[in-house]
C-alpha cells in the first residue's frame, strides 16, 4: 500500500493539506503526464465542484470556471480522466456532466437542468469559445453560461417555448428541460486548449464583455515528467470527508447491495438555505477589502487587468469555500456537527490562500498576454492589408473611410484592437484634420515616426 503524505507542496501556491492533498498527490500516482500544476488544479476543480450548490460565503458560491493550456502531448487529458475516475470513488458518477460542450443557450439551460450541480470539461476550448462568439446561436451558449455564473445563487430562468414535450408512453405532456427553472445552477467548467487556440479568447472585447472575467487562467509548462501509474484509489479518509460534505449540502446518501452511491439535488430542490461560511476575526475584513478592489478598478487604465481586477475579491471567497472545508489537516478539520451547527469556519488562512490563488491565476494570464502577444485571424487580416494600403497608396497614410472604401471590413467592436496590432507593426494614428481640408478631424494612419506625424499635421509631402 502506498504511504499516504499529509501535504501537497507546489512553490509559489499555498500548500494543499486534508482532502486537497490526498486528491493532489492521487492525482501523482495515477496521471501519464504527472505535472504538479495538473494534480494542483485537478484537486482545487474536484473540490470545487464537491462544495457548490449548497454552501455560500458572502454571496459567493464555490464552483468555478477554469481555462487550463498547454502544448499537445502536455497531459491535459490526464485532468478529464481523473476527475471522471474520482467521481467513482466518491459514489457520485452524476457529479460529471453528460456531454462534452454546448452549442446553444437552451442546451446550457437542458444540460444544467438535468445536472444542476456538476462538472463539465471541454476539450479544444479555444476553437469552440471562438465559434461561439462568432456565431449567432453559439453566443447565446455563451451568454447562458455567463449567467449561469453568475446566478449561482438565484433562479435561473429559461426562454419561453411554444409547447412542451407529449411523453413517449403516450402519457400527459412532461415539462421540457429548457423550461424548468432551475434553484441555484452549480456548473464548474474546465477548458483545455493549446496556446494557439488560447489566442482567439484571450482578446480583450472578450474581457470588456464580462465573459473571460469570470474565468481562471492556468499553464501546463513544457517539461519533462516521470509517471507511476500506480492505480489506486482514493484513501478512505478523503471518501469520508467528501461524503459527509455532500450530505451537510443536503445530497442523499443511498446504500444498493452494500454499496454507497451519492443522490444530489434535483433542479428544484437544493438544501432550502445554503449553508453560511463565516471569515473569522482578524486582519482582513471583507468590506474594507471590497472598497480597496473598487478603487483599484477605479484607477486602473489596461481592460483586462480592470476586468480581472473586478473579480479578484469574488474568486479568493469561492476557492476559500473548498479550502475551509477540505484542505485542513484531518485533525483540525471543523467537524460536520459544528457546520450544522454553526456554519462552515472560513478561517483568516484559508481566506488569504484563496485570494492568493485567485491573484496566481491573473499572474498566468497577465504573464501570458505579455510574453505571447497574439491576435485573432480577422484583426492580424485586417492590419495587414490597412499596411499594405498605408504602403502603397502613394502618400504614406490612410484614413478609415479609404479603409472602407478599399473594401477592407472592420467591425466597430474591433477597431481597438486592430488599432493595438497596427502599433505593434509599426502603424500609428493621430486624429488630424485632413490636409487641405477644414472640419473635424479624423483618425489617420501612418507609420508611427514624429516626422511623419508632423508632415501630416502641416500638410507637407511624406515620401
Amino acid at each position: 500500500m502506498t504511504p499516504q503524505k499529509d501535504e501537497f507542496v507546489l512553490g509559489g501556491l499555498p500548500v494543499l493539506r486534508g482532502v486537497l492533498a490526498d486528491l493532489a498527490n492521487n492525482f501523482m500516482e495515477n496521471a501519464y503526464r504527472p505535472h504538479r500544476i495538473s494534480a494542483y488544479l485537478s484537486a482545487l476543480v474536484f473540490g470545487s465542484v464537491i462544495c457548490s450548490r449548497n454552501y455560500c460565503f458572502e454571496g459567493s458560491y464555490a464552483n468555478t470556471y477554469n481555462v487550463i493550456f498547454g502544448s499537445s502531448g502536455s497531459g491535459k487529458a490526464d485532468l478529464e480522466k481523473i476527475l471522471n475516475r474520482w467521481s467513482y470513488d466518491v459514489y457520485c458518477p452524476d457529479i460529471i456532466m453528460s456531454g462534452s460542450s454546448f452549442t446553444s443557450d437552451s442546451g446550457v439551460h437542458s444540460a444544467l437542468a438535468a445536472q444542476p450541480q456538476s462538472l463539465i470539461c471541454i476539450d479544444e476550448f479555444g476553437l469552440i469559445l471562438g465559434n461561439m462568439a462568432n456565431d449567432v446561436i453559439g453566443k447565446t451558449a455563451l451568454v447562458t453560461l455567463t449567467k449561469a455564473y453568475t446566478l449561482n445563487g438565484q433562479y435561473m430562468r429559461p426562454k419561453k417555448y411554444s409547447k412542451k414535450v407529449t411523453s413517449k408512453k403516450g402519457g400527459p405532456e412532461e415539462e421540457d428541460d429548457r423550461e424548468k427553472v432551475i434553484n441555484r445552477p452549480a456548473l464548474v467548467l474546465v477548458g483545455f486548449g493549446t496556446p494557439e487556440q488560447m489566442n482567439m479568447i484571450l482578446a480583450e472585447e472578450n474581457f470588456e464583455s464580462g465573459e473571460m472575467s469570470r474565468y481562471m487562467f492556468w499553464y501546463i509548462p513544457d517539461e519533462i515528467v516521470t509517471y507511476q501509474l500506480l492505480n489506486t484509489h482514493l484513501p478512505d479518509r478523503a471518501v469520508s470527508r467528501i461524503l459527509d460534505v455532500f450530505q451537510i449540502g443536503g445530497n442523499i446518501i443511498n446504500e444498493i447491495d452494500g454499496m454507497q452511491n451519492v443522490n444530489l439535488s434535483a433542479y428544484n430542490d437544493p438544501l432550502p438555505g445554503p449553508v453560511p461560511c463565516v471569515l473569522e476575526d482578524g486582519d482582513f475584513d471583507l468590506k474594507m477589502l471590497d472598497i480597496a478592489q473598487q478603487h483599484k478598478v477605479i484607477n486602473c487604465k489596461d481592460v483586462v487587468e480592470k476586468t480581472l481586477a473586478t473579480r479578484m475579491l469574488d474568486k479568493g471567497k469561492r476557492i476559500s469555500i473548498t479550502l475551509a472545508l477540505l484542505n485542513q489537516p484531518y485533525k483540525s478539520m471543523q467537524s460536520k456537527q459544528d457546520i450544522i451547527k454553526n456554519g462552515v469556519s472560513v478561517s483568516q488562512k484559508a481566506f488569504t490562500d484563496g485570494i492568493e490563488i485567485a491573484g496566481k491565476s491573473n499572474k498566468v494570464m497577465k504573464k501570458y498576454e505579455s510574453e505571447r502577444r497574439t491576435y485573432p485571424a480577422r484583426i492580424v487580416t485586417a492590419g495587414e492589408m490597412i499596411d499594405n494600403l498605408v504602403h502603397m497608396c502613394g502618400k504614406g497614410w490612410t484614413t478609415r473611410e479609404e479603409i472602407a472604401l478599399n473594401k477592407i471590413r472592420v467591425s466597430p467592436n474591433d477597431w481597438k484592437i486592430v488599432e493595438e496590432y497596427l502599433e505593434d507593426i509599426g502603424i500609428g494614428w493621430r486624429e488630424s484634420v485632413l490636409p487641405g481640408q477644414r472640419g473635424r478631424s479624423v483618425k489617420i494612419y501612418g507609420p508611427e515616426t514624429p516626422v511623419h506625424m508632423e508632415a501630416v499635421k502641416y500638410d507637407l509631402d511624406y515620401p
